[in-house]
C-alpha cells in the first residue's frame, strides 16, 4: 500500500490557516521585550528555511509527563504501553534557567503526552515567564480543558493552546481516537473562548491530523472552525517507530527544519533532536549529563542538520521512516 504525501512546504509537516498570527507578539508581551520577539521571529524564519543555525535552540519542547488518557491508533499510546514517568519541576527549572542565560524565547509544554494531566501546568508557565520566556504554548486533546483549568491558564498568560480534534463529526472522531467525548471537547473549546472574551491571548488553534480515516471531513472541518478560532492546522501523519506502513514514498524535495529550530526533552530527561515520534530513536544525551547548548552544538545534531541541508534525510533510517513511512 502506497501513501502519497504532499507536505505544505518543503520543510514543514503542518499547514496552518492564518499562519501569520505566529508572528504577532503574544498578548502578554511587554513593550521592552519587542526587540527580542522580533529578533526571534526573524531567526525562526531563517532557520525554517535551513539558512541559519543559532548558538542555542530557538525553542525547547518539554514532555512533563509520559501519560495520555486516549489510545489513538496514530500515536504510540495506541500501540504500546508507555512507562509512567514525569519530568520534575526542578529539572524543568534547570533547563529554563540555562535557556534564560541564552535568551530563550519559546517553549512548548508537550511532546508525546497529554499535558493537562499535569494539574500544576500553570505553575510551569509562570516560572518560564518569570525567566523571560515570551512564547509558551502546548497541544492538548482538550478533554481536560475544564472551566477551572481554562481560567488558570488564561491567568498564567500562556501564549497559545492547540487542540487536536481531527474530525468534524463524533463518528469520525471515535474512529480516529477511540473516544466518545467529541461533544464534550467541542463544548470545552467554546467555553474556553467565552472565558477568554476580549483578551488577545491565548491564541487558539484547532488541529486536524489528516489520515485516510478522516480526510473526507477536511473541508467540513475548516468550515466549522475558521471563523470560531484563531488558527486551523492541518498536519501530516508521520511514521511511528516499529510500525510498518508498506511501501515508502521518497520525498525528493523535502528537508526537515526541526533540527534547525528546536530540541525536545522527554519525560525521562533525554534530549531529542526533533519533536516527532521518531525523535526518541535519536537521543542526543540526557539533561543530567550535558547542557542543552552542548547537545545543540554537538556532533550528532550537527550531522543530522547536514543530512537535511543536503536533501539526504533518507540516509538516516529513522528520518526516512518518519518522513516517508506515515
Amino acid at each position: 500500500m502506497t501513501h502519497e504525501r504532499k507536505y505544505p512546504r518543503s520543510n514543514e509537516l503542518t499547514a496552518v490557516v492564518n499562519r501569520d498570527l505566529f508572528d504577532i507578539p503574544p498578548g502578554a508581551i511587554r513593550p521592552k521585550d519587542m526587540p527580542r520577539w522580533t529578533a526571534y521571529r526573524n531567526d525562526y524564519h531563517k532557520a525554517a528555511k535551513l539558512e541559519l543555525v543559532t548558538d542555542f535552540p530557538l525553542q525547547i519542547d518539554f514532555e512533563l509527563n509520559s501519560t495520555c488518557q486516549m489510545k489513538c491508533g496514530f500515536c504510540l499510546h495506541g500501540h504500546t504501553k508507555v512507562p509512567k514517568r514525569h519530568l520534575t519541576f526542578e529539572q524543568f527549572c534547570k533547563v529554563i534557567d540555562e535557556g534564560a542565560e541564552h535568551g530563550l524565547v519559546s517553549i512548548k509544554l508537550n511532546y508525546i503526552n497529554e499535558p493537562l494531566l499535569n494539574k500544576d501546568l500553570p505553575m510551569y508557565v509562570d516560572y518560564a515567564r518569570s525567566r523571560g520566556v515570551l512564547n509558551i504554548y502546548f497541544a492538548t486533546n482538550g478533554l481536560l480543558l475544564t472551566e477551572d483549568m481554562s481560567r488558570r491558564l488564561i491567568e498564567s498568560k500562556v501564549s497559545k493552546i492547540m487542540i487536536s480534534l481531527d474530525a468534524a463529526t463524533p463518528e469520525t472522531f471515535f474512529k480516529m481516537r477511540a473516544n466518545k467525548n467529541f461533544d464534550q471537547i467541542v463544548n470545552n473549546i467554546y467555553r474556553f473562548l467565552e472565558i477568554r472574551g476580549d483578551l488577545n491571548y491565548p491564541l487558539v488553534r484547532i488541529n486536524f491530523l489528516q489520515t485516510p480515516v478522516n480526510q473526507h471531513e477536511a473541508t467540513e472541518f475548516i468550515s466549522q472552525w475558521k471563523d470560531i478560532v484563531d488558527m486551523v492546522g492541518f498536519q501530516q501523519c508521520v511514521g511511528l517507530p516499529g510500525v510498518e506502513y508498506g511501501e515508502m514514498v521518497h520525498q525528493d524535495d523535502f528537508r526537515c527544519a526541526f533540527p534547525y529550530k528546536l530540541v525536545a526533552i522527554d519525560s525521562a530527561g533525554n534530549i531529542l533532536p526533533c519533536c516527532t515520534f521518531s525523535g526518541r530513536e535519536m537521543p542526543l544525551g540526557h539533561i543530567d549529563d550535558m547542557t542543552i547548548a552542548e547537545a545543540w552544538n554537538g556532533e550528532k545534531m550537527t550531522a543530522l542538520r547536514e543530512q537535511h541541508r543536503q536533501y539526504k534525510y533518507a540516509e538516516n533510517p529513522v528520518c526516512a521512516h518518519c518522513i516517508n513511512g506515515g
